[in-house]
């Protein structure tokens, strides 16, 4: 098991909207076993069962099977995913006391007329995700990694960050708990986080990062400033690097960096999210000295409507005030997680129970020591595992992997969505950070 010591700079990196076995399940299918011998298994989707265990009825009646993505052009829209539909496609089974898995083909189309091949059912190969299956074969897969919640982006983002959600679906600008900090402005002010932003971050749409998010400050960043300040001589002082990719319903402001979006979000193609995958991790091997004491924690904010057989931990997350909404029965549906680092060894799995909230505790498992974070209270009553036990090395390993090419850059870019809960409420925070400031920012 790595110790705290040997790792002292934290790389977060949170993509969007895929579940587990749409991105990552093929590992455990035979063909992919034999191209690709792992050290460890992962429980993915398995052969034998593609026609049986992973079925999901359609409203008409009959079956629809997980399906191997043949174009990367098949995503056209974005899927049910709100707190709602989830509940639907978990599809609790009153018999069994437990979610029965199967409701993602209902839940898309509830009123028949449903294809041969749902888009909720289909899965990624490695031709079309080169990167990440990269980093899952050169490091460690974490299998039982959940979003933290059944509800969709804004939820699930204020749970990784703070351990706390005001809101149960993504609405607009949100003001937490006053007395619940999220660890970037807890541990920005002791110059312990940065964040870099290709377009305008995610801490946009909360009202006390909104102004400083969209300006920049000591702890907001370009992303081009990442690869500048990665290439610094590093020192062991703990550092967080939040590295957030182009939203693909964010405001592209003629200041930021200019592209498509490349979050993993649909409709986008994955290649978009696979180049910038490919970026931030060769920006990290570039400085040895620092690499050699990295950890890099790559996952998806929610599952975005995308089957997965897993079933969700059995945490119940009620709001930090009464009556705000109904308590969360579970978590959320897994989503992909990679633990990326000298001290992740290769092909390895790990199996222990996750959410977003394990970054808290990998953040306060290095910081409380000498800084108390505020939310050590949800460290301690989530009944998850840390990310930092997903190391397992007691010493760097000695090579460095290099990645293979990333996906060409599509010829189609994706459309906006300037209507969508996430554009509106980027578009709030631009609104009152011109307010506040008296600045033209678009």
């Amino acid at each position: 098991m790595g110790t705290l010591d040997a790792v002292d700079q934290i790389v977060i990196v949170m993509m969007e909207n895929r579940s587990f076995d749409s991105m990552l399940g093929y590992l455990s299918l035979d063909e992919w076993k034999a191209k690709s011998p792992r050290k460890d298994p992962v429980n993915g989707l398995l052969t034998s069962k593609l026609t049986t265990g992973y079925v999901n009825p359609a409203a008409e009646g009959d079956p629809r099977s997980p399906f191997a993505v043949e174009s990367d052009d098949l995503f056209a829209a974005d899927l049910p995913h709100g707190r709602w539909p989830i509940m639907a496609q978990l599809n609790w089974d009153t018999s069994q006391h437990q979610y029965a898995m199967n409701g993602f083909v209902k839940a898309q189309y509830p009123s028949g007329g449903t294809p041969k091949k749902p888009t909720c059912m289909g899965y990624f190969t490695p031709k079309h995700i080169p990167i990440t299956d990269f980093l899952a074969r050169e490091y460690r897969v974490c299998d039982r990694w959940f979003c933290s919640i059944p509800a969709d982006t804004h939820p699930n983002r204020l749970m990784s960050i703070s351990g706390y959600t005001n809101i149960d679906t993504t609405g607009s600008l949100t003001r937490q708990n006053s007395t619940v900090l999220s660890y970037v402005e807890h541990l920005g002010r002791r110059n312990a986080a940065s964040v870099y932003a290709k377009r305008a971050s995610f801490y946009s749409m909360l009202y006390d990062f909104a102004v400083e998010a969209l300006v920049g400050s000591d702890r907001f960043h370009r992303y081009e400033a990442f690869e500048t300040d990665w290439m610094a001589p590093p020192t062991t002082d703990p550092h967080i690097w939040i590295v957030e990719p182009a939203y693909a319903d964010s405001p592209a402001f003629p200041w930021m960096t200019q592209g498509p979006p490349d979050d993993g979000h649909p409709p986008a193609q994955v290649a978009f999210a696979e180049r910038f995958l490919h970026g931030v991790y060769t920006t990290l091997i570039k400085n040895p000295a620092r690499w050699a004491r990295t950890i890099m924690v790559v996952t998806y904010d929610e599952h975005g409507g995308f089957f997965d057989h897993e079933k969700p931990l059995n945490i119940t997350t009620p709001p930090p005030q009464a009556g705000v909404y109904r308590d969360f029965p579970s978590t959320g549906p897994r989503v992909p997680a990679l633990i990326v680092s000298p001290y992740a060894s290769r092909g390895s799995t790990c199996a222990l129970p996750m959410d977003h909230t394990s970054i808290l505790r990998m953040i306060a498992g290095k910081f409380a020591p000498t800084v108390q974070p505020p939310f050590s209270d949800v460290v301690g009553r989530r009944p998850v595992r840390s990310a930092l036990e997903a190391l397992d090395l007691t010493s760097a390993r000695g090579d460095v992997p290099v990645p293979p090419d990333p996906p060409e850059m599509p010829t189609v870019m994706p459309p906006g969505n300037s209507d969508s809960p996430v554009a509106q409420a980027f578009a709030a925070a631009v609104h009152y950070a011109e307010l506040a400031t008296g600045r033209v920012l678009r």
